[in-house]
């Protein structure tokens, strides 16, 4: 069975809500793969208008992202995905723990972006999307 991991300030029915209505969580297919991401200062799941995303380009140059994961097994991989395709990747090369940045494609109103971590031996995470809106 899978597994739901979320980032709540404190453990309590209240807190746990709090974190999946603003959808800092993310999933795995039972592997306890850790896996925390931010988008421009954004952590998983948040929103990013496109003035923000304008604001950290032009102080920055490039929207970073920048994700870290520690696995139960060797990763094998660490994909970004934009939409449906696959954008970047990053070879886990068998290590257990990666901490990586990557500047991120253009990104346009209604565009969404999350990671998938894959292990060598098929335990596997994906984190709650990063969305942009107006």
């Amino acid at each position: 069975g899978g597994l739901a991991a979320i980032f709540s300030e404190d453990r309590t029915r209240e807190g746990v809500l709090e974190a999946l209505r603003a959808r800092r969580a993310y999933a795995t297919n039972g592997a306890r793969i850790v896996l925390r991401g931010s988008l421009g200062g954004r952590r998983m799941g948040e929103t990013l208008s496109i003035v923000d995303l304008a604001k950290v380009a032009a102080v920055a140059g490039d929207v970073e992202l920048t994700v870290q994961a520690i696995g139960t097994a060797p990763i094998e991989k660490i994909e970004v995905i934009h939409g449906r395709e696959v954008v970047q990747r990053l070879d886990g090369e068998g290590r257990r723990e990666i901490l990586t940045r990557w500047s991120v494609p253009p990104l346009d109103m209604g565009d969404f972006l999350y990671v998938r971590v894959v292990q060598k031996d098929g335990g596997a995470a994906w984190s709650s999307p990063w969305f942009v809106t107006e």
